[in-house]
């Protein structure tokens, strides 16, 4: 029987062992980059391998509850996320990683399906409680159990490794250069979008200044999505250790989503590789040859709600598709047979030409227009 301590100490992956190395030589791992997740093979009791993401956002290591039936894990406690209903914790005794490192006793929170991306997440702990490296370029999570090398082609950050309490997983604070503005970023290699940031920080930049292009946006979390809707738009400059990118795209949170820290997230973090020191804590950077991603967005630039029976604009990026063909806020979408059809139909490929009934202003009028990537 694991007590809740036990528990939370495997998700720290404080018991990591290598396998099929000597004490002197990293344990590898193997790693790889599959849409906006980066996901690692993972054996729970000889069973296996399933595919799990690597979430340095999280504090906790999770399982896709069905996996964990269908594995006849025992559950052995249950935790709270983020003031969410309780979740069971799942016992496993056996956790090999990538074929290369192995871990005993690890509690599992069990997840809804949800859009995890694999069948569950390794925590943050991969990084921090151990020395180790995170390379994307070979595609190897590498653990060296004798601490990690000098690599003096690294450059070194401004780090601290925070805990949420309760002897969870430390998580990844770094400074980040947003158009000449030092922030300190948590590292999420569980965020799609490449650097969201608070809707008063995104003000002070100007990122939420009249008629600046942006596509409406909300985030979306393992308890569900974002309070209010935000903005997706490009800042000038940012830059992380000697990494410099430009014209970056940004996510400038809703009004009601204050998390009081940006984060950096996997479209950024997979153009560095990271080497990890857990004592004292540090973190090393080092540009790679791949290039950031852009996450799919809407290319219409409109957001829509349902009211009563009706489907409303609620907002128009500027610079869209929509903007330029006239639509407006409080706009009615007639004929649309529905919020999901109309989201479908604004909701296509780049090149989509997109035909609308739309009733506001005191008369009902028809618009047209393509859809593009306009960001």
């Amino acid at each position: 029987m694991f007590n809740r301590r036990q528990l939370a100490a495997g998700a720290l992956g404080l018991a990591f062992l290598p396998r099929g190395a000597r004490a002197q030589q990293p344990a590898v791992a193997a790693i790889g980059l599959v849409g906006q997740r980066v996901l690692i093979q993972a054996e729970l009791n000889g069973r296996g391998p399933f595919p799990f993401v690597i979430d340095t956002g999280s504090v906790y290591t999770g399982i896709r509850e069905a996996l964990a039936r269908e594995l006849g894990l025992r559950a052995s406690g249950a935790i709270r996320l983020n003031q969410d209903k309780l979740h069971p914790v799942y016992a496993v005794r056996d956790l090999v990683l990538g074929g290369g490192v192995r871990q005993r006793n690890v509690g599992f929170f069990g997840l809804q399906d949800g859009n995890l991306g694999g069948e569950g997440l390794i925590a943050a702990g991969l990084l921090t409680s151990l020395d180790s490296e995170l390379d994307f370029e070979a595609g190897q999570w590498r653990v060296y159990p004798q601490g990690a090398p000098a690599r003096p082609d690294y450059t070194p950050l401004d780090t601290q490794f925070q805990e949420p309490g309760n002897g969870l997983s430390l998580r990844m604070f770094s400074e980040v250069v947003l158009d000449g503005v030092k922030m300190r970023a948590l590292l999420d290699t569980g965020e799609p979008m490449p650097l969201s940031i608070d809707h008063d920080v995104g003000v002070r930049l100007g990122l939420t200044a009249a008629g600046a292009p942006y596509a409406p946006w909300r985030g979306l979390r393992i308890d569900g999505p974002d309070k209010s809707v935000g903005r997706l738009t490009r800042a000038k400059t940012l830059t992380i250790g000697g990494a410099a990118f430009a014209a970056p795209l940004i996510a400038v949170r809703g009004t009601g989503d204050t998390r009081g820290h940006p984060t950096l997230g996997l479209p950024f973090i997979r153009t560095l590789n990271l080497k990890a020191q857990r004592r004292p804590a540090r973190l090393w950077v080092k540009r790679n040859a791949l290039e950031p991603t852009t996450p799919p967005y809407n290319c219409s630039g409109l957001w829509l709600d349902a009211a009563a029976d009706e489907v409303v604009v609620s907002d128009v990026g500027a610079g869209s598709p929509a903007a330029e063909a006239g639509v407006r806020v409080g706009d009615v979408v007639e004929g649309a047979g529905g919020l999901r059809q109309a989201l479908d139909a604004v909701g296509g490929r780049p090149g989509t030409r997109v035909e609308l009934k739309l009733r506001g202003g005191g008369g009902s009028r028809d618009v047209a227009f393509v859809l593009r990537a306009y960001l």
